[in-house]
């Protein structure tokens, strides 16, 4: 029966695993890189990591994707955490990942609108399975935004609990509270593979595998948008339209 799940969790991962040609998050970090796709300038790349499974923090990859004209950035682990069973004794895998960026459009008349990720995911096994991602923005680059125009900390969420039947991808998206040329971005990735709760007899094997997580952005055209000073006159002048109107018709 192991046999079998490690062969079907091969064809699988085989077919949602993709090639890593990005850069590694570590070096963008280190080096204080950016990645531009079209107009949008990704940069202030940083990342924390409490993790047992793999890969380390650092060696993420960061890829720059267009998905159906949204641009965006996607995160290749791949994330995969796996029960171990060593001399009766069970190992879970547990990880935590924070990964953080800023994105900022070029374009005076740009402005980003929502945001949304998505993620491909394949798990089997009996004991506790989980992975999570939670996307955190806010418009400015302060600790907290507060004031006109602005926005803090908005966030969106997916999960495999209640368990989803593997294999899967979940995508989940938000509308922004307010169109902005600025967005600071806060991804928190976590990974349950096996618990202490777990029956011995069930827990192994246990497997969760994520191969990327990808993020992406709605973009508006601000020129779209009327100023506040034009919807203020607009009422106005419709009123003396309507009045001029009136006048035409009683002076016939």
């Amino acid at each position: 029966m192991k046999t079998s799940l490690l062969l079907v969790w091969a064809f699988v991962y085989g077919f949602l695993s993709v090639p890593a040609y990005g850069t590694p998050l570590g070096v963008l970090n280190a080096t204080n890189g950016t990645i531009e796709v079209g107009g949008n300038v990704f940069e202030n790349f940083d990342f924390f990591s409490l993790a047992s499974t793999s890969p380390a923090v650092s060696d993420i990859d960061v890829i720059p994707v267009t998905v159906a004209g949204r641009p965006g950035l996607r995160f290749v682990g791949p994330f995969f955490g796996t029960t171990t069973l060593s001399g009766g004794t069970i190992f879970v895998q547990l990880g935590s990942y924070q990964i953080d960026f800023d994105v900022t459009q070029t374009d005076p008349n740009a402005l980003f609108h929502d945001v949304s990720h998505s993620w491909p995911f394949t798990h089997f096994g009996a004991g506790s399975k989980n992975f999570a991602v939670t996307t955190g923005v806010q418009n400015c680059p302060e600790l907290v935004c507060v004031g006109p125009g602005k926005f803090d900390f908005v966030q969106v969420n997916t999960s495999l609990m209640p368990l989803i039947p593997s294999p899967g991808i979940l995508s989940e998206g938000i509308t922004l509270p307010i169109d902005s040329p600025f967005l600071r971005v806060e991804n928190h990735l976590t990974l349950v593979a096996g618990s202490v709760f777990d029956e011995i007899s069930t827990l192994h094997p246990t497997f969760v595998s994520v191969p990327f997580v990808e993020v992406t952005f709605g973009v508006t055209d601000a020129t779209d948008v009327p100023e506040p000073t034009t919807v203020l006159l607009f009422g106005p002048a419709s009123a003396m339209v309507m009045a001029l109107r009136l006048r035409r018709r009683k002076t016939r």
